[in-house]
């Protein structure tokens, strides 16, 4: 069994596991916004106006998974320094192949057989769905909203190798990484400016590489996860995992500043809007898109520091039912958005009713049904 070195003191980041669990919940925002910026009810007459809910989905959808990716790094970088990696590798197993497996033989199914439906009759009766018999081709949609449960986990994989790696080196090259680590810290202006240009270098890397094998990156090989979405997001992960061995850093993300606020709010404001003027090229467009998520990552933090003070401890009551709300609002949100389109019901009206619904029921669902049954919180949960 391989053991982790210099294990790290046992703290709890009430915030980030607070940001984690609401990065989570924003994907009921999010999806319900797609409803309206897609064509996913075309056959329903929706008469909205994409581009406010477009804006929306761009905005979210720019600083909410680096976000999230990146305090999954942090977490994961602590929990293999506090425990084995076979320890890990169980824990991990537990709360994300659980879940996944459990909402994907289920939830995630029935709801591509609605979808099916929903495509093929503008009318919502009994029975509709199952007159449509599940078309193979939207197995490639499989994993619907689950798919970075997936990433994560590759992630994970990934981590604990470097982990067990890093336990067989010796104590030698451990000291010589920690000294590393202390010199980047005593020059924090100049350690976050490199990264930064490193980090707009490296979102070209998955572009590149799509360029020259399109037909090994593009792909969706696994139920619907293309390669070019894991070498995406694994610069935000590897900067979280770096951050937590870096405290006087780690605490530099969690401040909350003015700066921090209008960067934050400059970027998920600019980006949608430059994006959706057509003023630059797809090339210049992948600089700016990272140029927009990293300054949300290097922001973003600090807000949620500054929320919870605010809030106090009751901000923890928005990290325990996080899990429950995604794994189950998927499928609410295109329920609650074909019951409403199909009878006549649309716009902001419309959006407003699937996201609070949709809240209302999930946290429901966790404090009524999951947070009191065993089952149920190993199966949404994996507790």
């Amino acid at each position: 069994m391989a053991e982790t070195p210099a294990a790290a003191p046992r703290l709890y980041y009430g915030d980030l596991d607070v940001a984690r669990g609401i990065l989570m919940a924003l994907g009921v925002f999010l999806h319900s916004a797609v409803l309206f910026s897609t064509d996913v009810f075309a056959n329903y007459g929706a008469d909205s106006n994409p581009g406010p809910y477009r804006f929306l989905v761009d905005a979210i959808h720019l600083f909410r998974m680096p976000a999230f990716f990146a305090v999954s790094g942090f977490f994961c970088a602590m929990s293999l320094r506090r425990q084995s990696v076979t320890a890990f590798l169980r824990l991990k197993s537990r709360r994300i192949i659980v879940p996944l497996l459990s909402v994907l033989l289920t939830f995630n199914m029935i709801e591509l057989w609605l979808r099916q439906a929903a495509r093929s009759e503008p009318e919502i009766h009994a029975g509709a769905a199952f007159r449509f018999p599940l078309d193979p081709t939207l197995f490639g949609e499989l994993l619907l909203h689950l798919w970075f449960l997936v990433v994560v986990f590759i992630y994970f994989l990934l981590a604990m190798l470097v982990a067990a790696l890093v336990a067989a080196v010796g104590e030698r090259r451990h000291k010589i990484a920690r000294g590393a680590f202390a010199r980047i810290e005593r020059m924090p202006n100049v350690a976050i400016g490199v990264w930064f240009l490193v980090a707009i270098a490296l979102a070209y890397a998955p572009h590149a590489a799509g360029s020259l094998g399109p037909e090994l990156i593009y792909p969706q090989w696994v139920f619907g996860i293309a390669p070019f979405t894991i070498l995406y997001y694994a610069p935000f992960f590897a900067f979280g995992a770096a951050l937590h061995f870096m405290p006087q850093l780690t605490e530099r993300w969690r401040q909350f500043s003015l700066p921090k606020l209008l960067g934050f709010s400059a970027a998920i404001v600019l980006v949608p809007a430059v994006s959706a003027s057509g003023w630059f090229g797809e090339t210049a467009m992948v600089a700016v898109s990272a140029i927009g998520a990293w300054i949300c990552v290097l922001s973003i933090f600090g807000l949620f520091n500054a929320a919870m003070r605010l809030v106090g401890d009751r901000s923890r009551a928005f990290a325990e039912p996080a899990y429950t709300i995604y794994l189950l609002h998927h499928i609410l949100v295109f329920l609650i958005g074909w019951l409403l389109l199909s009878q006549g019901i649309d716009g902001a009206l419309a959006f407003g009713l699937i996201v609070a619904i949709t809240l209302g029921l999930t946290l429901t669902t966790h404090y009524a049904v999951v947070r009191k049954s065993a089952a149920m919180r190993l199966l949404l949960n994996g507790k």
